[in-house]
């Protein structure tokens, strides 16, 4: 609640209403500047979000061409494995 509300009404000379109406203007300055502050660090902040975006397509995007190469050496070890002769692993967890 704002001070006007809270305070009876009370009638003002004009001098003080004008001190008031500036003690006002002041603080809705102050707040106009804060509010920009804000603004600017959340469009700040939106371009760390969008970098970090970016990131995690790229990233992601490694994930799968790693996940690939490895699927494909798999594929080389089983075929050089079978070139040379070698039985096939037995898994562990079979004998558990």
């Amino acid at each position: 609640m704002t001070d006007f509300e809270s305070a009876p009404q009370q009638k003002l000379s004009v001098p003080e209403a004008i001190a008031k109406l500036r003690e006002i203007q002041h603080s809705l300055s102050a707040l106009v500047f804060s509010l920009h502050a804000n603004i600017e660090a959340l469009d700040e902040d939106s371009d760390v979000q969008d970098s970090l975006l970016d990131l995690q397509r790229e990233a992601e995007l490694r994930e799968c061409s790693l996940e690939e190469e490895v699927k494909r050496l798999h594929g080389d070890v089983k075929a050089v494995k079978d070139l040379l002769g070698a039985e096939p692993e037995k898994k562990t967890s079979d004998s558990d």
